[in-house]
């Protein structure tokens, strides 16, 4: 290969059709991407970064490159000399847009060690050894259950279904109530109860599906229009039956992210999105530990070795869409998120010390360098390498852009 020439690269993106993408008229990447979708094909997942599952690759006038062997010709000028020498010359993070029409399963992250354990133990189902800390940035509503509810509020769900008190164990249940009573102490009440139900579910089957006929059979006796946790409820027990995902939806958190706001999600937090486009970025990673609603590889055991348990929701990052410049900061070494937008006929400069890969959202620009421009629009990224150190933005129209980058 040539010398590379230091400015900023289009990407071509892999799309990951998995069964909760959009679809159709709905289907978000597309529209942003300007295609139009094939009919009933189910659009999740749009890839930027280097991981070996799906790498993006960068455009050059005699083809295209695999991002990871772009990469690898010349590191310390891509990725920068302090990035290059603390990930091993690799992209560090991986970024995304994300497009759900109806609930993921029901999940969690390993963190570094665990991950490492996973992948040495069964790398087909973990097909890394790296932490996955993500966040998760609203570009409409997002809906999503995250991190356990405090144990009183679970608590009620169970006396509001006492079938559910039933299939888990009346005597087991009010022990467990007494003792938190006794003790405060939400963890243990929290984990024995997960637990609990994790076990009894795989032996008693015939007592769950029993339970949730019952459960089913109340929320439809409800004269009220169901409320949102009933009606997720309602259609996921059409589609994968008695599930125990179906409780996890009684569990956990519900919350609401409107357009801009973003919530980062630590090693372990419980968590599943439910409806939505998010922009979202992680560690350089796709290991998941599942359990419930979803047909792919569950794992219920190493789940419940892995999950944070305890109540409440984490840090929610406040909308950036009344403003035309914020950080979503995380606390991980690996990625940072940074909202731009701007006017037209405006013009932004940026000094730069690591790589960054650029999305437009909306929009049309025009990037400018010592040596090049390159004009872009909605749906468009780009690679931008650590050595190019400055360029500037001239918006041509309202733009909206998302930029992952390593701070150093």
């Amino acid at each position: 290969m040539k010398t590379i020439e230091i400015k900023p690269y289009r990407l071509k993106n892999p799309i990951q059709n998995y069964s909760w993408g959009t679809k159709n008229n709905q289907a978000f990447i597309p529209r942003l991407l300007g295609f139009i979708p094939e009919k009933d094909k189910p659009y999740a997942e749009l890839w930027m970064g280097a991981h070996p599952k799906a790498p993006s690759s960068i455009e050059l006038e005699s083809g295209s490159m695999n991002l990871q062997e772009f990469i690898n010709a010349n590191p310390e000028k891509i990725l920068g000399k302090e990035v290059a020498k603390r990930f091993s010359n690799k992209l560090p993070f991986l970024f995304k847009v994300l497009s759900a029409a109806e609930a993921l399963s029901i999940q969690a992250h390993p963190n570094k060690k665990q991950a490492e354990l996973l992948h040495k133990k069964d790398p087909v189902n973990y097909p890394d050894d790296n932490h996955k800390p993500e966040i998760a940035i609203a570009l409409d509503n997002l809906y999503a259950l995250i991190g356990f509810r405090p144990f009183p509020e679970i608590q009620s769900v169970f006396e509001n279904f006492p079938e559910l008190k039933s299939f888990i164990g009346t005597k087991f249940f009010e022990q467990l109530v007494n003792e938190f009573q006794e003790t405060k102490n939400e963890r243990s009440a929290l984990k024995k109860l997960y637990e609990k139900l994790s076990h009894i579910v795989s032996f008693k089957k015939n007592d769950f599906d029993t339970a949730i006929k019952l459960m089913r059979i109340k929320i439809n006796a409800h004269k009220d229009v169901p409320d949102l946790r009933e009606k997720l409820f309602l259609d996921l027990n059409d589609k994968y039956g008695s599930d125990i995902g179906l409780i996890s939806l009684y569990l956990l958190n519900l919350v609401e992210l409107k357009k801009g706001q973003g919530i980062f999600l630590n090693a372990g937090i419980p968590h599943a999105y439910l409806e939505g486009n998010i922009i979202e970025c992680m560690a350089n990673s796709d290991n998941v530990v599942r359990a419930g609603l979803t047909p792919k590889f569950q794992d219920s055991e190493t789940l419940l070795k892995i999950m944070e348990y305890k109540s409440g929701i984490p840090e929610i990052f406040e909308s950036a869409i009344d403003t035309d410049e914020y950080i979503y900061g995380v606390p991980v070494p690996e990625f940072q998120i940074k909202f731009l937008s701007g006017k037209p006929n405006e013009s932004k400069k940026h000094i730069i010390k690591s790589v960054q890969i650029l999305i437009l959202i909306e929009g049309a620009l025009n990037l400018i360098t010592e040596k090049s421009s390159i004009k872009i629009s909605t749906g468009s990224s780009l690679l931008i390498p650590a050595s190019l150190k400055k360029y500037e933005i001239h918006f041509e129209k309202f733009s909206e852009i998302f930029i992952a980058y390593v701070a150093i």
